[in-house]
């Protein structure tokens, strides 16, 4: 059953076919249709041996992990692009603010200066009427006259001054906001950009390969197992068990990024055992494993 439902999708198609066949002509031993006075015993190593001899694909695991590169650097262009976009929206934004605040404050300082000039032009005039007219009557009327006018000037003048203040404040108030939401933009942009990087340490990782250098020995009742260390590993999982399937095997786990060797204790005298290891990396809080090594079998002393 544990051969039957095994992913083969990351071996090569030679090793997978001999598997499935080794499957099929033990399944009709089960089924009493033995031919030419093969045995369970026969089906069973042929099987074992087809197990042994699966290969991975490396070439198809590289072609995922371009595509996952690919993919990858898309999602981050992208997020550069749209982060580009808000910038520059931004920027035009303050810009158009800044030249309407300018603008407006000329405009109320021509609209003061026009007043001004309006009101000394008026007193000027009053004052030469009250002159010509030399009477004290006319001089007060011209007086008052002037006031009023200065009056009404000012009062356009403050008037046009409020109006330009609330376009202002308007236009602040929607540059704030195109801001924020380029800010949000942006963030979001990262985040995607984050995300990206993160599936693909993932893939990179599970696409590294484990190798077992040696298992050996080390005592009574101990074996002392060495491999390659991966890179980026967080730690090793050694699992071992009396058989090739690794029916009811157990496991070892090494922790540290520079381990390469670990020993396994309280086995069995004269017993032969099989080992292999796989690498892991936490990613989220979840641990992330490699693919397991090639296995070899030693006999314990």
């Amino acid at each position: 059953d544990a051969y039957q439902n095994l992913d083969t999708s990351a071996f090569t198609s030679e090793s997978s076919a001999a598997l499935a066949a080794a499957l099929e002509a033990a399944g009709r031993i089960l089924n009493g249709e033995a031919e030419d006075g093969q045995t369970a015993g026969d089906a069973l190593t042929t099987l074992m041996q087809a197990a042994a001899g699966l290969v991975i694909d490396n070439e198809a695991m590289k072609q995922d992990v371009e595509a996952a590169n690919q993919a990858a650097q898309d999602a981050m262009e992208a997020a550069e692009k749209v982060a580009k976009e808000a910038k520059e929206a931004a920027e035009a934004i303050q810009k158009e603010a800044a030249d309407a605040i300018e603008a407006a404050k000329k405009e109320a300082a021509d609209a003061v200066a026009a007043a001004k000039k309006e009101a000394a032009d008026a007193v000027a005039a009053a004052k030469k009427e009250a002159e010509v007219a030399a009477k004290k009557e006319a001089e007060e009327a011209a007086k008052k006259e002037a006031e009023e006018a200065m009056k009404k000037a000012e009062a356009a003048a403050a008037q046009k001054l409020a109006e330009v203040m609330a376009q202002l404040e308007k236009q602040s108030a929607e540059a704030k906001a195109a801001i924020e939401a380029a800010k949000k933009v942006a963030e979001q942009a990262q985040a995607e950009a984050s995300a990206a990087n993160l599936a693909l340490g993932k893939v990179a990782f599970k696409s590294s390969v484990m190798t077992l250098k040696s298992v050996k020995s080390a005592g009574k009742k101990k074996l002392k197992v060495k491999w390659d260390k991966v890179e980026n590993a967080q730690g090793y999982e050694i699992r071992y068990a009396t058989n090739a399937s690794f029916k009811k095997a157990k496991k070892l786990t090494v922790k540290g990024s520079a381990a390469s060797t670990g020993t396994i204790r309280k086995l069995t005298s004269g017993k032969k055992y099989y080992v292999k290891v796989r690498a892991y990396q936490t990613f989220d809080g979840k641990k992330v494993y490699t693919a397991y090594s090639k296995a070899k079998k030693i006999r314990v002393k």
